[in-house]
């Protein structure tokens, strides 16, 4: 039988995870996270890189992103899960 292995899919990575899959330096990275031009989460001290909602998006037709596109911080400044 000839089947393709799945490539697994992640809902979240790391900054430098991300960094390293893109070839965009973790200060880029960061401070995209920061102006909400890539979705993130935070999980306790930790935050996260959304790729699920970049990839629901770009499904959606996405084709570029900006400052203030992710501002989804509630009222405590914390990140929401979205």
């Amino acid at each position: 039988m000839n089947q393709k292995a799945a490539s697994p899919e992640f809902d979240y990575c790391g900054v430098g995870t991300f960094a390293a899959m893109t070839g965009i330096s973790v200060e880029k990275v960061t401070h995209w996270l920061e102006i909400g031009m890539l979705p993130s989460v935070t999980i306790g001290e930790l935050r996260m890189v959304n790729l699920d909602r970049i990839r629901r998006d770009l499904l959606k037709g996405k084709s570029g992103f900006t400052e203030g596109d992710y501002a989804d911080k509630d009222s405590r400044g914390s990140f929401r899960f979205s």
